[in-house]
C-alpha cells in the first residue's frame, strides 16, 4: 500500500526522475507530466492526492495550470498543489499562497526536505 498518489509536473527530465525516485523511495506512487497541458489533463483524469508543480513549463506555465485547475467544477479544484521552482522571489511564494498552494519550495531541494514536506502536505501520519 502506498502513502498516496503524487503527480510531478516538471519539464526537466532529470528533475522529474530525481523527484520520482525520492518520492517512490518514500512510499508514494508517482506519475509525471512534462508540460502544463499534460499536467492539467493528468490531474483532471487521475485525481492525484498531491501535485508537485514547477512554474517554468512549456505549453502552459505552472501559474496558468494552477488558475485553470482552481476554476474546475468537478472536485479537481481542491487538489493540493505544492510548488517546486527555481523562482526564489517572495512574490512567487505569495502568489502561490493566494492560489491555495499547500507549500512552496525552491530548487535545488534536498531529498529529505522534499519527502518531509510532501508527507506533511498529505498528513501521512494521520492516515
Amino acid at each position: 500500500m502506498t502513502k498516496g498518489d503524487i503527480l510531478v509536473v516538471e519539464d526537466n527530465e532529470e528533475n522529474r526522475d530525481i523527484f520520482r525516485t525520492i518520492l517512490e523511495f518514500g512510499g508514494f506512487s508517482v506519475s509525471t507530466a512534462e508540460d502544463g497541458e499534460a499536467g492539467l489533463a493528468a490531474i483532471l483524469s487521475g485525481h492525484p492526492d498531491l501535485v508537485v508543480l514547477d512554474i517554468g513549463l512549456p505549453r502552459m506555465d505552472g501559474w496558468e495550470l494552477l488558475q485553470r485547475l482552481r476554476s474546475e467544477g468537478n472536485g479537481a479544484a481542491d487538489t493540493p498543489v505544492m510548488i517546486v521552482t527555481a523562482d526564489t522571489s517572495a512574490s512567487g511564494e505569495e502568489r502561490a499562497r493566494r492560489l491555495g498552494c499547500v507549500d512552496f519550495l525552491t530548487k535545488p531541494v534536498e531529498p529529505r526536505r522534499l519527502l518531509t514536506r510532501v508527507e506533511r502536505a498529505l498528513r501521512v501520519e494521520d492516515r
